[in-house]
């Protein structure tokens, strides 16, 4: 993998200072591999080939817009070495970089999950400065861009819920969160699905369309479920069908339904046609917000 022009500027004359206080941390001998927001290589020591880490990553899903931190996650064994991948992330989930790092496996918890949280926690400073450094190369137009976006969406949110329309019916109050939600996020079908409360609102602002997209939220609605109750967190697949004649082809954005409790109730999900533009980190925003 090539180091792009500005991450090998700001980020690569540090890159061995980044290791030296990885493997002080950690106490041990340990292989590092630093990608920067594009998953180019930053620096690399050895251990398991960056094109392979990139590749996981990429399905993982880190560079797709999901509205939340990604979290760290053991991504698979190199050489005797037990690998795990940290993700650097804005707070609505824009992947900024990440820090792979491969151990020994004699020496990694028994468990995935709890290691690569350890790690994590363990790697603070690291992880830390990393994030400041790889935050202030953003260009500034982007930031702000990104803000002016994020307001927008949040001020339409303010009047959306100040709207008194449904006159205190709670079902005509869902409808019209559905419909002003599935035009605001420029979906073809919008769904509210409840299970456990037998509540499906939908609304298709497409009538050519809406029986395909149906369709499709009938196939992936369990899935869409399942993720929502184990992930906790939005989820955007752009690509939906393409690899299966099984599956009506579709752009999905889907969010859990968590009330104050924690648990997953349902889902919030918008379809589009696979012609229409990808679904974005903005729209990831605010479908996670209402």
């Amino acid at each position: 993998m090539n180091a792009s022009p500005e991450a090998l500027k700001s980020i690569a004359p540090l890159f061995d200072s980044y290791v030296q206080l990885t493997r002080a941390l950690l106490g041990e001998p340990t292989q590092v591999c630093l990608l920067d927001e594009g998953l180019n290589c930053v620096g690399h020591t050895g251990g398991p080939r960056a094109a392979a880490v990139v590749k996981v990553i990429r399905e993982l899903g880190w560079t797709k817009p999901s509205g939340t931190p990604p979290k760290p996650q053991v991504i698979g064994h190199s050489n005797g070495q037990l690998v795990t991948a940290l993700p650097l992330s804005t707070t609505d989930g824009e992947l900024l970089g990440a820090l792979c790092v491969a151990q020994q496996v004699a020496g990694a918890s028994s468990s995935p999950v709890g290691h690569a949280s350890q790690l994590a926690l363990k790697l603070k400073p690291v992880l830390d400065s990393l994030h400041r450094e790889l935050s202030e190369r953003q260009p500034d137009s982007k930031k702000v861009q990104a803000l002016l976006e994020r307001t927008a969406e949040l001020e339409w949110l303010f009047s959306l819920t100040g709207d008194p329309r449904g006159g205190g019916d709670e079902h005509r109050m869902l409808e019209h969160l559905v419909e002003a939600s599935t035009e605001r996020l420029q979906s073809a079908f919008g769904v509210l699905w409840v299970p456990d409360k037998r509540l499906t609102v939908e609304c298709a602002r497409d009538p050519a369309l809406a029986e395909m997209l149906r369709r499709a939220w009938e196939q992936t609605r369990e899935n869409l479920l399942t993720w929502a109750q184990r992930q906790m967190r939005p989820l955007v697949v752009n690509s939906v069908g393409r690899a299966s004649e099984k599956l009506t082809p579709c752009k999905i954005l889907s969010v859990p339904v968590v009330p104050d409790s924690g648990r997953v109730l349902g889902v919030l999900a918008f379809f589009n046609p696979p012609r229409a533009s990808d679904y974005q980190s903005r729209h990831t925003f605010l479908a996670h917000h209402l």
